[in-house]
């Protein structure tokens, strides 16, 4: 497993990922016509920016998957302690079961607090989530393209697992 930080020869690949990701993971939770609306040229687009102008840290697991931080967008979490925010993780089926280490690689070695939104019927992202000590701080609705969505914003004090947790909710996290 190559776990490194991403740069600007990325761009191809992180929009790749990025992708087939939305088509694996968002079909039947998204309209087909919001999905095909991620495409390759607009992915890389937004790679390229994002890369050149460093906005947040990005990590790349081989050609499968890739986490990127950031400085956190929302001033209500932000004043409630969550400096940073965790932008997207996506890894595609083939390696599901990676993500915990591609979190914690991404995360960095300060372990300063952090924010991510996750869809609700993303039952497998709330079940990677929940595993790796996440707890929702809110649940709310969002836009996703023109359709509106219920998302959880879930809070990370660190990425420890809480004690006694129920997996029964785990269905094969990322």
């Amino acid at each position: 497993m190559n776990l490194r930080p991403a740069t600007p020869d990325d761009v191809e690949t992180l929009a790749h990922i990025h992708v087939t990701a939305w088509q694996e993971t968002y079909a039947g939770m998204l309209p087909a016509e919001v999905i095909a609306a991620q495409t390759i040229a607009k992915r890389t687009s937004f790679w390229r920016m994002s890369l050149s102008e460093n906005l947040g840290r990005v990590w790349l697991l081989d050609d499968t998957g890739f986490a990127h931080f950031g400085p956190q967008r929302t001033r209500r979490w932000l004043a409630q302690g969550y400096p940073e925010e965790l932008y997207a993780i996506y890894l595609l089926s083939t390696a599901y079961g990676n993500g915990t280490k591609l979190l914690k690689a991404s995360h960095g070695r300060d372990g300063r607090p952090f924010t991510a939104n996750v869809l609700t019927g993303n039952k497998r992202a709330c079940a990677f989530y929940d595993k790796t000590g996440g707890r929702i701080l809110i649940t709310c609705k969002d836009r996703v393209g023109n359709v509106v969505v219920d998302e959880h914003v879930y809070g990370w004090r660190s990425l420890e697992p809480r004690k006694n947790q129920d997996h029964s909710r785990d269905l094969s996290p990322i």
